[in-house]
């Protein structure tokens, strides 16, 4: 999915999010909800994250792949632990944008890659490198 769709799917579940659960620091909710939309991407250099930072997007290219360890679950808790350190409104919302991304490309499907479901990511690294998706990829 492009970084537009992430942004979207993001502000409509963070719109909902905002309604129920934060109130007090709108502002942090939402840095953390728009920024976990795109960040999972950041392992691919041509994503719209990954060309705002070449460096460290061509090192978790080199070391994950693209939809690697950041489209898991371990990737989640990691994210939202960094954002709670600094604030508890920004940790929920990275975890909300970051399962957003996550839920978005177990629907899409990456270009080149045979899966038997859509793109997929593996939830359950680092161990294991199973991808899980939703939806049937037809046969050719």
């Amino acid at each position: 999915m492009m970084a537009r769709t992430h942004i979207a799917m993001g502000v409509a579940v963070g719109s909902l999010g905002s309604l129920i659960f934060m109130q007090d620091d709108a502002l942090a909710w939402w840095v953390g909800v728009l920024m976990g939309s795109i960040i999972p991407d950041i392992d691919h250099p041509q994503s719209k994250i990954g060309r705002r930072f070449p460096g460290i997007s061509h090192l978790l290219h080199a070391i994950f792949g693209h939809r690697g360890g950041t489209h898991s679950v371990m990737f989640i808790l990691l994210i939202s632990l960094a954002g709670w350190i600094v604030s508890v409104p920004l940790g929920i919302g990275l975890s909300l944008g970051v399962l957003t991304h996550i839920l978005a490309d177990m629907v899409s499907f990456s270009k080149g890659q045979m899966f038997t479901r859509g793109g997929g990511c593996p939830l359950l690294w680092p161990f294991k490198d199973k991808r899980f998706g939703f939806i049937e990829r037809p046969y050719r």
